[in-house]
């Protein structure tokens, strides 16, 4: 029987580290004025944390498949699938929030699917 408390301790961690450079990412992109806009400091920070959670998960989801990850229970595994999790569930949002069509949309997926698959596996499996 897997350890559920260490589960449930490596998934609050990753909510708090989540939340803390979600922070850290609004207070830097609330101070910038650029010539590009208002918002392209925020939307930058968005696509390299997108891009960085999706090559994370990608990387740690092939290394629990071929058994080189022993323990779904890891924290870099629980942190991926979590940062994963939430950017997919903002890309959701973005898209039944604005106007912009399905381009919003077709970016997240992938990390929704990273995180389906990486929850999957911590809880399921």
């Amino acid at each position: 029987m897997p350890d559920v408390s260490n589960k449930y301790r490596n998934l609050i961690a990753a909510v708090i580290i989540i939340m803390i450079w979600a922070g850290i990412i609004l207070l830097i992109s609330s101070n910038s004025k650029g010539a590009l806009g208002d918002g392209f400091a925020l939307y930058s920070w968005i696509a390299l944390t997108r891009l960085g959670a999706l090559i994370g998960g990608a990387i740690l989801l092939l290394l629990r498949v071929v058994r080189v990850l022993k323990q779904k229970m890891n924290f870099f595994y629980v942190l991926a699938g979590t940062l994963n999790v939430c950017l997919g569930i903002l890309g959701i949002v973005l898209f039944l929030s604005s106007g912009t069509g399905s381009t919003i949309l077709h970016e997240f997926l992938p990390t929704l699917l990273i995180a389906v698959l990486i929850m999957g596996d911590i809880f399921f499996l």
